[in-house]
């Protein structure tokens, strides 16, 4: 072998995103965001505009970018790298449900969370200092599986993390329009890029490059893999390797292959189309294995090889071990088996191979007879054989002294008469003419203490009592009447109110069916007669007016007026109250009473039926605004728009179920819901810029998934970002039965 080694390397040229590198969609051109173009050209990428009537086909291009316009054609996202900053499509796009984005403003600049810390996105919360700057984020219960979070929305003050303000979407996800994301697709839901902050445009950057980059560090590329055929360099083996490394250019990071030569291994006696000249003689070709017989074929030339050639044994013991093999069989009046010995022939040598003899050898002598390979014996040769130790059997033997004996154990009935039954009256009693009769049983043994002993047995009836009248079903009876006097008086009833709201009155009539005898009987027969129909109503017998009510609870429920303010200092409301005067009387009547009731004193003074706060300064107040039909705040209607006040819900059924809620405070509110009955949730959507005194409503649609029960629906109100000052208001809970008909 030379000292020289000469190394073959092939690098293969850098591939980075190509001159036509961004296809910016749009519907209307005035909507083009030049920030956006601004930052991508920041990048190094080159960005045409394309609008979305003459898109055509967008594979040429390394990204899609989505601007926040309601796009009405269809792009096919899933196909390309994309980057989303759209709110409207997100439905037609896969990556939200029906409900799509969502949208959230607060009165101060806003803020998102990643990996537990909160960055500025906006440099200020309002533009011309009323109209609040938002950002868009996916809900948790509206996002589709395959998206993962990069950033979320600031925590809520009750630590709920709403949804997804950035996202990624990795190649092989299922979208929630069933097509599966070719490429990585992002969502940015920061869109106000006017007032970004270096945070907000700093994440935008690392979203395009998540989504433009193939690799984030060489484990991201393919494996090193040898290619091509092995080769000749001087006297060894050569093969290539193809190598790939993730490079970073202009912030984009590619899988770039390199290809190197390799060696592979070191020859002896020379190389010879990329294979080692192997051997000059036998003990060249040594592989240092004892199990094989070792040659040099053509040796000394070029086409040199070695042949290690498998020794199959060197001893008889190394082909098997010696010993029975099969079932046992019966060979004449013997047990037998067959017997295995193996054999090394030409042991030590390539040509050694193993063999093997098979010879019968007896197992056992049989006594009696031979049966599928096991000695056997007859079952008997006597009666005696057969004796099972059992007194009240018979024993026999029977075909004795051949293969056919057998057994038989005959089992002897009885004894004694005792064996056989116990003496003694059965059934019911019965009657014969005026005798109470019951019939009595002898049990007998015939042919005690053998084989054909037997039971029988013999009945006699037995007179145990004669009836002075007469006798039936098995007792003395006696006659139950000889005239109708004896049944009852014959007579009108009293004035009595009928189920058809009259008063009537009844003649009953007795009478003795089969006087004088044992089937003699009483009946009576009643005749009604309608004396007056009532008008109205029918009490006592008597017809008297309507009844309005028995109960307070008979009459309208109390209901309380909104709050309003009086002499600028005080907070009342109007109370109507209502009871039942002469309850249960035909001159019964509900009876209202109003009032007007002290709800607070300010010391401030009062507007809009709140107390106000000292000057300069406000409270935090969201709470739930009860009505005659919103009862704690919350009204519950079935699918007619019926509402539920104080009926049942049915399983499985539909109901709205609707909030009024009132900003008692001083500013402007983002509001969210929480709510369940039972297992099952009630999630509204939020209130945002929910402006003081307002008292706007919400309605979710629920199904009522729940078994036979009673069941308290408790909603509640946050304020996002503070603290409510009175949070008596901010939870309303209604009792309901929930049931199931059959």
């Amino acid at each position: 072998m030379k000292s020289g080694v000469f190394v073959l390397a092939i690098i293969l040229c850098l591939t980075f995103v190509s001159a036509a590198d961004v296809a910016y969609l749009y519907r209307s051109e005035g909507k083009v965001d030049q920030h956006i173009v601004d930052i991508f050209e920041e990048m190094g990428l080159d960005v045409d505009l394309v609008n979305e009537d003459i898109m055509g086909d967008l594979s040429s291009y390394s990204l899609i970018f989505v601007g926040d316009e309601n796009f009405r054609r269809d792009i096919p996202i899933w196909e390309h790298s994309s980057v989303i900053m759209n709110h409207y499509n997100s439905e037609d796009f896969g990556l939200t449900d029906r409900d799509g984005v969502s949208k959230i403003g607060a009165s101060s600049p806003l803020y998102i969370e990643r990996n537990g810390m909160e960055f500025q996105v906006y440099q200020r919360a309002f533009r011309n200092g009323r109209v609040a700057v938002p950002y868009y984020y996916i809900d948790e219960q509206n996002k589709a599986d395959a998206l993962t979070q990069i950033a979320s929305s600031r925590k809520t003050s009750s630590g709920a993390n709403i949804g997804d303000v950035v996202s990624i979407v990795e190649p092989g996800e299922v979208l929630m329009n069933g097509k599966t994301a070719e490429k990585k697709i992002c969502f940015f839901g920061i869109t106000e890029t006017d007032v970004w902050t270096e945070d907000a445009k700093t994440l935008f950057v690392e979203c395009a490059d998540l989504t433009l980059s193939e690799c984030e560090t060489d484990n991201d590329c393919p494996s090193d893999e040898f290619i091509g055929d092995e080769y000749c360099v001087e006297d060894d083996v050569y093969q290539n390797e193809r190598i790939h490394s993730c490079v970073e250019q202009n912030s984009v990071r590619s899988c770039v292959p390199a290809e190197n030569g390799v060696l592979i291994e070191q020859c002896s006696y020379g190389c010879f189309e990329g294979n080692c000249i192997r051997c000059n003689e036998d003990l060249d070709c040594d592989d240092n294995n004892n199990e094989t017989e070792d040659f040099c074929i053509m040796s000394g030339s070029e086409e040199s090889h070695c042949s290690n050639e498998d020794i199959e044994c060197f001893s008889d013991e190394e082909c098997g071990a010696d010993g029975f093999v099969g079932e046992l069989f019966c060979s004449e009046n013997e047990s037998a088996q067959m017997y295995q010995m193996f054999m090394c022939n030409n042991p030590g040598t390539a040509q050694s191979s193993c063999s093997s003899l098979m010879e019968e050898r007896t197992i056992e002598e049989c006594s009696d007879f031979c049966l599928e390979g096991t000695c056997m014996e007859f079952v008997c040769h006597d009666d005696l054989d057969c004796n099972d130790g059992n007194e009240r059997t018979e024993d026999k033997c029977l075909n004795m002294n051949t293969i056919n004996s057998e057994c038989v154990n005959d089992e002897i009935l009885c004894f004694a008469n005792s064996e056989c039954g116990e003496d003694g009256f059965i059934g019911e009693q019965f009657c014969s003419e005026r005798d109470i009769v019951q019939t009595f049983v002898e049990y007998t043994c015939d042919n005690p203490g053998t084989v054909q002993s037997s039971c029988s047995s013999e009945t006699v009836d037995f007179i145990l009592q004669t009836c002075g009248d007469s006798c039936s079903n098995g007792q003395c009876v006696g006659i139950e009447c000889y005239s109708e006097t004896e049944c009852g008086e014959d007579g009108l009833t009293g004035l009595y109110c009928s189920e058809n709201n009259s008063v009537s009155q009844a003649y009953f009539n007795f009478s003795c069916e089969n006087a004088g005898t044992v089937d003699s009987f009483c009946t009576l027969d009643i005749a009604e007669e309608t004396i007056e129909m009532c008008a109205e109503n029918c009490v006592d017998g008597i017809c008297v007016g309507s009844v309005e009510c028995s109960l307070d609870d008979d009459c309208p429920a109390d209901s309380n007026s909104a709050p309003f303010c009086h002499e600028g200092v005080h907070v009342f409301m109007d109370v109507t109250t209502y009871s039942c005067e002469n309850p249960g009387t035909t001159s019964s009547e509900c009876v209202a009473t109003n009032s007007q009731e002290l709800v607070d004193s300010c010391e401030f003074g009062c507007e809009n039926g709140m107390c106000l706060p000292p000057a300069g300064e406000g409270v935090h107040d969201v709470g739930f605004a009860p009505t005659n039909t919103y009862i704690n705040g919350v009204r519950v209607q079935d699918s007619d728009e019926n509402d539920i006040v104080n009926e049942s819900l049915i399983c499985g059924n539909d109901y709205k179920i609707s909030l009024r809620v009132r900003n008692f405070g001083n500013f402007s509110e983002n509001v969210t819901f929480s709510g369940s009955i039972g297992a099952v949730d009630i999630q509204h959507n939020p209130i945002m810029d929910f402006a003081p005194g307002a008292e706007p409503s919400r309605t979710k649609t629920v199904n009522i998934n729940l078994t036979t029960g009673t069941y308290n629906m408790t909603i509640e109100t946050f304020v996002e970002g503070f603290t409510d000052e009175n949070p008596v208001n901010n939870i309303a809970v209604r009792e309901f039965n929930v049931e199931c008909p059959d």
